[in-house]
Formats: structure tokens, C-alpha cells, sequence
């Protein structure tokens, strides 16, 4: 995104959510985005500052990069760049993809119905609750066959009901 550049404010969100970004009242932490009127905050992995977008109408009046202290201008942008901030991104694609895997995940290790639902809830809402990431292999269709990839989830997850199974041990020569 550069200035004086066309951008529909609700795609950007959009592009945020599907990227992995939480919402929030103000940006003061890296995957955190804020939206009031015709400015859209956000702090991307790999931006030092948090960025501010101004919007008139649909075009990028000015980009700042702020203090998330202060939420002050250290310095104007004269472009943005959205960075994805989790290893698992849910889209449309995804979701359908995770529902489908965790349901047969869940009835062969007879996880109750509830339970599965719940979790499949979580990722239409996109809650990115910790441990997600060790299912991610449930998230697209392009990755290797699930019993290869399944680690261990740590007790700590809320996913650790699912995928149990032990990580096969590597062989010593």
C-alpha cells in the first residue's frame, strides 16, 4: 500500500483477519490491528512500529508509523506492507478443510461431539488459542498425509485432546 493509492478499508480488514491478526481497542503489541473511522492500525511481524493508515474515502491520505506507548507519530510511511503473523491463517478454504479433518480426527479417537464442535467454533471465529498450530496440517489440502505430521501437542493446549498419538521416535544408527 503506498500513498494516494485506492483501498477499500473493509477489504484491509479483512486482509488482517486472513492473515492472522487480532483485533483490538488500540494497536499496542505485534498481530494487533485497530480500526476507528478512516484509520486503520496494525503491527506487522517484521514492522519495528506499528502503522497507521489514514483513509479519506478510499484513499490512503497519509501512512505513520507510531508509538504503541504513546500512540503518537514517530515518522510518515510512504508505504505499508501486510506480513502474516501466525503459521496457521484461516480463510473460507481452511475452515472447511479443519471441519472436515477434526471431525474424522475426533470420531476415531472418540472425542465427544461437543467438544469438537466447540473447537471448530473457535476457528470459524478465527480464536487463535495457543497449540493451534500443531493442527495445522487439518488447515490445507496441500501437505502431507496427517499421521506424518502429527507432533505431539503439549498438555498446556487446549487442542490436546485431539492427535494423542505418539511422535514416532527416529532410529539411532
Amino acid at each position: 500500500m503506498r500513498v494516494g493509492e485506492e483501498v477499500d478499508r473493509d477489504l484491509l480488514v479483512l486482509a488482517l483477519e486472513e492473515s492472522g491478526f487480532h483485533r483490538a481497542s488500540l494497536v499496542e503489541d505485534v498481530g494487533e490491528y485497530a480500526v476507528r473511522g478512516g484509520v486503520v492500525d496494525f503491527w506487522s511481524p517484521l514492522s519495528p512500529d506499528p502503522l497507521r493508515i489514514e483513509l479519506s474515502g478510499d484513499e490512503i491520505a497519509a501512512i505513520r508509523a507510531f508509538s504503541p506507548a504513546r500512540q503518537t507519530t514517530r515518522r510518515h510511511v510512504d508505504d505499508a506492507r501486510v506480513f502474516a503473523c501466525r503459521e496457521v491463517l484461516i480463510d473460507e478454504t481452511s475452515k472447511a478443510l479443519f471441519a472436515k479433518g477434526i471431525k474424522r480426527l475426533a470420531e476415531e479417537q472418540n472425542v465427544d461431539r461437543r467438544e469438537r464442535e466447540r473447537l471448530v467454533d473457535e476457528v470459524e471465529r478465527r480464536a487463535y488459542s495457543p497449540g493451534i498450530e500443531f493442527l495445522l496440517p487439518l488447515f490445507t489440502s496441500r501437505w502431507t498425509p496427517w499421521p506424518t505430521t502429527c507432533r505431539p501437542i503439549p498438555s498446556w493446549s487446549r487442542w490436546s485432546r485431539i492427535c494423542v498419538r505418539p511422535w514416532p521416535r527416529s532410529k539411532t544408527i
